[in-house]
């Protein structure tokens, strides 16, 4: 554009110049015009003058159009002199593209094959141990299903604990969630949680200075709860009670046994769900597998499995000696306290008291059932004395 401006201009200066000379020949007066040859001339170097400024456009327009193409043939040539870099790209791209499908597949193919040598060896141990699975002797039953993890099957032997969930099973899975590999003893433990989460709703949080950090279980329809003797009320005022609905009912105290541990308290009600004690001796027996439930701060509701190692302790925490505990090797959270302890087939044989490093106390179902013996005594006197 500067120069279409430069060079009309110039042909500005050359009108004016040829011009001036034309219209000097005449004389300029106010009634005087022009001379017709004057112009005629000037119409002419208009018209010339016009003319080249078309030529001059239409120069311009194929300059600015020999420009574009030539700028389109420089980016053409660009991509032209870096399309063997390009191609090698693509062509590495979908041979990476390609290698990772292939591989895939042969993973999956891989896999898929490994699963079904996985069941093939499953289905020929089952049947191997499908005796000895079939009988009705527990400890042979159990027995199968240790063995059938001690091959490197936890996880099948737990899937069969967990369908059959007798009392061999509940066995099985108790050792196999404290003795086997990390990955089957986790599979063990979720399977006992399922198997014992009905039972939780029968387990309660006790409230202690201000807060429900203390668990206690309910062991009849119309609201009879034991729990740790530490947990009572010696002045007989109420305990608040949180049950699994999240419903908190006002409990009293009605029997404590110092010297053994056990507390028995009550809330008003009827229907509520319980857990029966389990009545064989009234006494817990060495090696026997228990389930320990109890309030976690961290998971809520859930079950510690193991066996029990020592029996008939006297134990003295600070001013108070407790007989006729029993211990195991369980690593209970500070919330378990007060809370059930189960055999395998689902009963009450203990309470969680206390704890010491890895082991944990507990007091005796035998405890809880003198108890209730003796509460189902008292009401029977109170009642004698109302209807003399």
């Amino acid at each position: 554009m500067r120069n279409k401006s430069t060079l009309f201009w110039n042909l500005a200066v050359i009108f004016t110049l040829v011009a001036i000379p034309l219209f000097a020949e005449t004389p300029s007066t106010t009634n005087q015009h022009p001379s017709s040859d004057a112009i005629t001339t000037y119409q002419k170097l208009s018209d010339d003058i016009s003319g080249v400024s078309k030529s001059v456009e239409s120069l311009e327009k194929r300059i600015e159009k020999v420009e574009k193409d030539k700028n389109k043939k420089d980016i053409w040539d660009k991509i032209s002199s870096v399309s063997g870099l390009i191609s090698g790209l693509l062509v590495a791209l979908i041979g990476g593209i390609a290698t990772y499908i292939y591989r895939e597949r042969q993973m999956a193919s891989e896999e898929a094959k490994s699963k079904r040598e996985t069941i093939v060896s499953q289905i020929q141990t089952v049947q191997s141990f499908l005796p000895h699975l079939q009988s009705t002797d527990k400890l042979e039953k159990e027995a199968a299903l240790l063995a059938i993890a001690g091959l490197g099957n936890s996880i099948l032997a737990t899937q069969l604990a967990d369908l059959y969930r007798d009392e061999a099973g509940i066995g099985a899975l108790s050792k196999i969630s404290v003795g086997s590999d990390e990955q089957g003893a986790k599979v063990a433990q979720k399977a006992l949680n399922r198997i014992f989460s009905g039972l939780q709703d029968s387990v309660v949080m006790i409230e202690k200075d201000g807060k429900f950090t203390n668990s206690g279980v309910i062991i009849s329809s119309d609201g009879l709860i034991a729990t740790a003797d530490y947990l009572a009320r010696e002045d007989k005022e109420p305990i608040n009670v949180k049950i699994s609905n999240d419903n908190i009912f006002e409990a009293i105290t009605i029997y404590t046994d110092s010297k053994r541990g056990v507390s028995v308290i009550k809330i008003d009600g009827t229907d509520f769900p319980f857990i029966n004690l389990s009545r064989q001796d009234r006494f817990s027996t060495l090696g026997e597998e228990i389930i320990a439930i109890g309030y976690d701060r961290k998971l809520g509701w859930t079950g510690i499995s193991g066996h029990i190692d020592t029996v008939a302790i006297m134990l003295k925490l600070g001013s108070k000696t407790y007989d006729g505990l029993f211990s195991a090797k369980l690593e209970v959270q500070p919330g378990f306290g007060g809370g059930p302890v189960l055999n395998t087939n689902g009963e009450i044989i203990g309470l969680i008291h206390s704890r010491s490093s890895n082991r944990t106390y507990f007091a005796s179902a035998r405890a809880i059932a003198e108890a209730l013996d003796s509460i189902v005594r008292n009401r029977n006197n109170a009642e004698q004395k109302d209807s003399s």
